[in-house]
């Protein structure tokens, strides 16, 4: 992923987890890449406040992979489903089944 595109997703209001996504890379080293370009003054801080568009694709999203679960289907399947990590994926798994929402068959590829 070139600078320039980095940072014009991170201005369209992209997640740095969907821009990771994307790039094929981990959220970390993504934090890393924008660090870098705030300190050389290329972009600016973003308020920390989602915008009512990113909540309700987060709503959106886990609602799909609650249904995916219940289906049976694995965090891999999941994640090619919706075209997101695996981490992130599992990362909303522990959220459902901490809410209660699906059962506890914790298994990060399962």
């Amino acid at each position: 992923m070139t600078e320039r595109e980095l940072i014009r997703l991170y201005k369209q209001g992209m997640l740095v987890q969907e821009i990771a996504d994307r790039a094929g890379m981990t959220r970390g080293t993504i934090n890393n890449k924008l660090c870098t370009l705030r300190k050389a003054g290329k972009i600016g801080r973003r308020p920390q406040n989602p915008s009512s568009e990113r909540q309700e694709i987060a709503k959106e999203r886990t609602a799909l992979v609650e249904k995916y679960r219940n289906r049976g289907l694995t965090n891999e399947e999941i994640a090619g489903k919706l075209g997101i990590s695996m981490p992130r994926v599992w990362q909303i798994v522990q959220q459902l089944i901490a809410s209660r929402r699906i059962d506890a068959r914790i298994n990060r590829f399962q």
